[in-house]
């Protein structure tokens, strides 16, 4: 019996959710789909090839490495305000939109990516962009980099009524 790529695709794409499948093998199954195609491109393009099993037990170990990163990732809820409620994204007056930005800094050594994104009143999104900046040698003159660029893009997209919120 021969299957087509797309059959093959479907069938391990379904054994994510299958139950009698192992949960590590089964989150394990895009990691090894992704081994796949990389060993596909090293063939093609460095006429090279790992051995099978390494690429198995690469695949299975990110996926043992991603899952145990993402347990630890539960998001605090941030508090503020004398009752302690919890922050949440508050509209910007009428006839006003609101303008939200945020750096991402490492360290002075890595690019800082940048980011922004316009809302009405209702909350629906108006326009959004990422960028990756140059270094910066702090969090704070990537937050300034941010507002400079995410100015110019308001000005260059014809805003002119706009509130900036950051979380700087």
């Amino acid at each position: 019996m021969q299957l087509s790529l797309l059959e093959l695709l479907t069938a391990y794409i379904q054994k994510v959710s299958d139950e009698t499948v192992p949960l590590a093998q089964r989150q394990a199954i895009p990691w090894i789909l992704w081994t796949i195609w990389k060993n596909r491109n090293m063939i093609l393009y460095a006429d090279t090839q790992e051995s099978l099993i390494i690429q198995i037990q690469k695949a299975v170990e990110e996926a043992r490495l991603w899952k145990e990163l993402n347990m630890q990732q539960q998001t605090p809820e941030i508090l503020h305000g004398l009752n302690e409620e919890t922050k949440k994204w508050d509209p910007p007056l009428p006839g006003y939109v609101k303008c939200n930005i945020h750096a991402n800094w490492r360290n002075a050594k890595l690019h800082s990516g940048v980011a922004f994104i316009v809302r009405d009143q209702s909350g629906i999104v108006l326009h959004h962009a990422r960028d990756a900046n140059t270094f910066s040698p702090n969090r704070a003159t990537a937050e300034l980099r941010c507002l400079v660029w995410t100015l110019q893009s308001l000005k260059d997209l014809g805003y002119q009524d706009v509130v900036i919120g950051s979380d700087f």
